[in-house]
């Protein structure tokens, strides 16, 4: 295990390694370097055993020439941002709709890259239909045929899957800080456990993953996810990894000690780290594009050192590539006319910028 002096003192050294990035938004220590020649983000983690990648939209890889070089020249591996999840894939209970998902899988595999997939029980992207059925006293039945159906159908195909994502919310006030949502309120807290083990049954070599937000944050969410999860294991619930969404926000530090003891607790546990959704909200920050682009840069860069101090993420995703498609820039996502936002390592013209040198010297560092 690296230690965290280990991985700044790397950090430091690799601060001076060139990268494509838009000039005019690059932080000091790099204002003026022709970084051009670097290899993608790609090449730069494998060489340390890292998958890096982002999510996707199927339609942007089949239209966009520029977006769809970019994903294949930065990424490893890949998820789709939407393609996976219940509603997209089964938007009636009769119709499936496979097509896209499909085409992003094969994408990946003509481009030698691997693909995790998003997510198979989760309280959002629940057609009508579904929640009726939960709300009737279909839900076990729905529980199994959604997982073997989906799982089944990529078997062998896909590295790690999300299998429940968003599960803990404390402030709905049930056990173990459970959320309130269709699942629960269907199957009570049990869900969770059966959704792990008729994942293993489905595909047993698939690395299995409860996905979260809010590791990096100052309150006590951290210590009540940790608790989850050491009563999963105890359990004998069969996970494999826990996944860090990591949408950080600058109007906040990253809890360094905090997210570092996580982590390594985490793996006391038994369970692997992933990155699995990393992005900065620069929303709170001034105009400047400079420092905006500092600011995602610096809480990129504190949170990885966070984790690299306990464990070494073998799995790094952005969620997304480029601003230009960015969930943050999306029509609902902020005010119009608002500014646009920059939270991912490419801008809105598939130019690398700081948080992409965040990402690179991190990995060049390690």
């Amino acid at each position: 295990m690296i230690s965290r002096r280990q991985c700044l003192a790397g950090l430091g050294a690799a601060i001076l390694a060139p990268a494509i990035v838009a000039r005019d938004s690059l932080p000091g220590y790099a204002q003026g370097l022709d970084l051009a020649a670097l290899p993608g983000l790609r090449e730069t983690a494998a060489r340390k055993g890292i998958l890096y990648g982002a999510a996707v939209r199927g339609d942007l890889l089949s239209r966009d020439p520029a977006y769809r070089a970019a994903v294949v020249k930065e990424c490893g591996i890949l998820v789709a941002e939407n393609a996976m999840k219940f509603k997209p894939i089964r938007p009636t209970e009769k119709g499936w709709a496979f097509d896209e998902a499909d085409a992003t899988l094969a994408f990946a595999e003509a481009n030698g890259m691997k693909v995790r997939g998003h997510t198979l029980i989760w309280h959002a992207a629940l057609p009508d239909w579904a929640k009726a059925t939960l709300a009737s006293g279909g839900g076990a039945a729905l529980l199994e045929q959604q997982i073997r159906t989906v799982m089944g159908r990529y078997r062998g195909r896909v590295l790690a899957w999300d299998v429940v994502n968003e599960i803990l919310e404390p402030k709905d006030g049930l056990i173990d800080g459970l959320r309130k949502s269709d699942w629960y309120l269907a199957l009570g807290p049990g869900y969770i456990d059966r959704a792990f083990r008729i994942a293993r049954e489905t595909d047993p070599g698939c690395q299995l993953v409860y996905n979260e937000w809010g590791h990096e944050s100052y309150g006590t969410r951290p210590e009540t996810i940790l608790r989850y999860l050491e009563k999963l294991k105890k359990g004998g619930t069969p996970i494999d990894a826990v996944g860090m969404q990591s949408h950080l926000h600058t109007r906040w530090n990253v809890n360094a000690r905090q997210l570092s003891w996580f982590c390594k607790s985490a793996v006391d546990l038994g369970l692997e780290i992933l990155v699995t959704e990393l992005d900065g909200d620069d929303s709170e920050l001034p105009d400047d594009i400079q420092a905006r682009d500092q600011g995602v840069h610096d809480r990129v860069r504190a949170f990885l050192e966070a984790v690299a101090a306990a464990t070494v993420p073998r799995q790094v995703l952005t969620w997304g590539l480029s601003d230009r498609y960015s969930f943050m820039n999306a029509p609902g996502r902020r005010e119009p006319g608002s500014r646009a936002k920059r939270p991912l390592p490419l801008d809105e013209a598939m130019r690398r910028k700081p948080a992409w040198l965040a990402l690179h010297n991190f990995f060049t560092g390690l």
